[in-house]
């Protein structure tokens, strides 16, 4: 080190810039301090100091990793270990959290939802002239989601105490509500919305609505009724042009309305392979999966057949793309979601604006949320895994970008661990995506995550940050669309999938056998549950987020199956019917908890449930207690493994907090 050192002061002496000598001693300096510092962790064995690696380490982590591989993790990493500071939970889930966001089809507003206790506000903000102020629509009930109309109305989504869908509209400058709900029983709602008008498409479990609702007049018009799905494409003037019939199984018959009763057949399609996403008086289009990872976007003329397409590759699943019409209705960009998202321009307007957003936010995966109805003005979200979202506003013409919101102010500042994305390799000889955000020990624990449906991407998770603050690594994984596929006589392809993240994280050694946990939402929890059951030397524990099985296919009403589970399972529900389904639990086992949560998503609550129950099952004393105040909303359906009682503040069940609780 001395020699190191003698020869750098030597150079200086003989160098003509003082400012250069300066800079040559500061860097003898830091040289020096390097090697102290390795000397030291030579003498010492603490947690969160970084090792000499051996020589056979230092050769694997010089050498460029290949698909398939998981990463070294080096210092400057930002690992979280058993001395890295608490970030308290309420700053992951802090109050004005933005869910939803979305501007005005002139562009003069936006709107997001923020959390309020749970997800109850709108803000509307003004986004030129001097009355910049927030017009805020709170609501006691849980808003689910929001759209403008026009720019004089915002329509939300709510639902009530028995967990019915109901659909409120917002007149912006009288401030007078309206209940449009074009049902009253209605189990799910999606919209359509117009100039001054809305489409919507309600089921209430028995059966699908299509109704037309003005909302200057306040006239609703039942449009179709039927069993079967209803799936239907609107034009601007929200004039049916396409819609899917004789829905079954995976397959579907493509109709257009052509002026006649019936419509005409223009296509069969496969549902899990192909989707129309567009038509206009005189064309439509359709993403359909190709081979070797492309994506196809083809344009059929409907007056002479005659049919172009555009090929993209790198995708393979029909969620995986998204595609910006213009105002004409034409392809204007796509946004593909490889291992990271890529905005595509599909036509020669769209290239100059997409290069100058990669200039700026070239750090940060983006992508378009929403636009204003002639598409000069883009919504942009600016999207990384240790930062919490950003959202712009983009003139595609004169190249202003300004920014209106953050998705968590807390943590922006906050110094979180990387993420890097996986290629997993599937017994089958495929493979799935995953997003790997890795503690700095390789003897960690482990939780896989499985989404509910809406798969992961190169972005913010709260629940993934909090967790690796709390020792943990995480991998999030995107199971394929055929997951409800059988794969032998035992497992669906979603639960191989599941299988192989895990055999994944032990041949790469990111954790050990018996210390990996499935954290698993809605539609994931029918996969994950038999991988769990199945395998107990393999997992930890498992935890379920608001269940949702195929029916008469629940293995959490079978006693037998609970009595004899070997590692703990934990559900945190928001179903209303959990109430009956367990009023006689009482011969459970005692691995087995189903805790009743108002809001049963990523929240203070929720996030506290998860961490002390991962905690327990894997014997980590860093977790944050929950407050008494978070507590009052937890009802204790069954707690076998004794999270209410034995982990927080004594529980009084004749203290029950017995609020509406809403199906997501």
């Amino acid at each position: 080190m001395r020699l190191i050192c003698f020869y750098v002061a030597f150079f200086a002496i003989f160098s003509v810039r003082a400012d250069l000598i300066a800079t040559l001693v500061t860097e003898a300096l830091r040289i020096k301090h390097m090697a102290d510092d390795l000397g030291n962790n030579k003498k010492t064995t603490s947690s969160n100091q970084y090792k000499k690696p051996s020589k056979q380490n230092r050769n694997q982590s010089n050498r460029r990793l290949s698909d398939g591989e998981t990463y070294v993790v080096k210092p400057n990493d930002s690992g979280q270990n058993s001395n890295t500071p608490m970030i308290r939970r309420q700053q992951f889930f802090s109050e004005g959290y933005i869910k939803e966001i979305h501007i005005s089809p002139r562009g003069d507003k936006s709107a997001y939802i923020a959390k309020n206790n749970e997800w109850r506000s709108i803000h509307v903000l003004p986004i030129v002239g001097q009355n910049a102020f927030a017009n805020i629509i709170n609501d006691e009930n849980h808003i689910k989601k929001m759209r403008f109309v026009g720019n004089k109305y915002i329509v939300y989504v709510y639902s009530d105490e028995n967990n019915n869908m109901k659909l409120i509209s917002v007149n912006l400058e009288t401030k007078e509500r309206k209940d449009i709900s074009p049902i009253d029983d209605a189990k799910s709602i999606h919209i359509a919305n117009g100039k001054n008008a809305i489409m919507t498409i309600s089921y209430n479990g028995r059966g699908y609505f299509l109704h037309k609702i003005d909302l200057l007049s306040g006239f609703t018009q039942l449009v179709k009724e039927d069993v079967a799905p209803i799936v239907a494409i609107f034009d601007n003037d929200l004039k049916l042009k396409l819609c899917y019939k004789n829905i079954s199984g995976q397959t579907a018959d493509v109709f257009i309305n052509d002026g006649t009763t019936n419509g005409r057949q223009i296509d069969q399609i496969n549902l899990r392979q192909e989707k129309y996403i567009s038509a206009t008086d005189g064309y439509c289009w359709k993403l359909s999966v190709g081979k070797n990872n492309q994506m196809r976007l083809a344009s059929f003329n409907l007056k002479n057949n005659a049919q172009s397409q555009i090929i993209m590759e790198g995708v393979s699943e029909l969620s995986d793309c998204e595609v910006l019409f213009g105002e004409n209705g034409t392809p204007l960009l796509a946004t593909l979601c490889r291992n990271r998202r890529v905005t595509v321009p599909l036509c020669n307007s769209a290239k100059r604006p997409i290069e100058r957003l990669n200039r700026e936010l070239g750090k940060s995966d983006w992508h378009i949320v929403d636009s204003t109805q002639d598409r000069k003005v883009w919504l942009v979200c600016a999207s990384d895994p240790r930062k919490p979202n950003k959202y712009y506003l983009y003139d595609t013409e004169n190249g202003n970008k300004k920014q209106v919101a953050t998705s968590i102010n807390s943590l922006e500042k906050t110094n979180l661990p990387t993420t890097k994305w996986v290629k997993i390799p599937t017994r089958d000889g495929s493979s799935i995506r995953g997003y790997l955000t890795k503690n700095y020990s390789d003897k960690s624990p482990l939780v896989i995550m499985v989404h509910s449906g809406k798969r992961y991407n190169w972005e913010f998770y709260p629940l993934v940050q909090l967790l690796a603050n709390r020792g943990y690594s995480t991998l999030c994984i995107n199971y394929r669309t055929n997951s409800d596929e059988m794969v032998g006589a035992e497992f669906t392809r979603g639960t191989m999938d599941i299988l192989d993240s895990a055999n994944y994280a032990l041949k790469n050694k990111i954790t050990s056998a018996g210390n990996i946990s499935i954290i698993a939402s809605k539609k994931g929890a029918s996969h994950a549950v038999p991988a769990f059951l199945k395998n107990p030397k393999l997992f930890t524990s498992c935890i379920l987020l608001s269940p949702i099985f195929p029916s008469g296919n629940n293995p959490l009403l079978n006693k037998k199956t609970l009595n004899e589970i070997r590692k703990p399972l934990i559900v945190i529900s928001n179903a209303q019917n959990a109430r009956n389904a367990y009023s006689s639990s009482a011969g459970l086992g005692s691995l087995f908890s189903y805790i009743l949560c108002k809001e049963a998503k990523h929240n203070n609550l929720t996030a506290g449930l998860i961490e002390t129950s991962l905690a327990k099952a894997h014997k980590n004393p860093k977790y944050e207690k929950i407050s008494a105040k978070d507590l009052g909303e937890a009802i204790p359906l069954f707690d076998g493994f004794g999270l209410i009682k034995n982990n927080w503040t004594e529980f009084n069940p004749e203290e029950e907090n017995e609020s509406n609780y809403d199906m997501l």
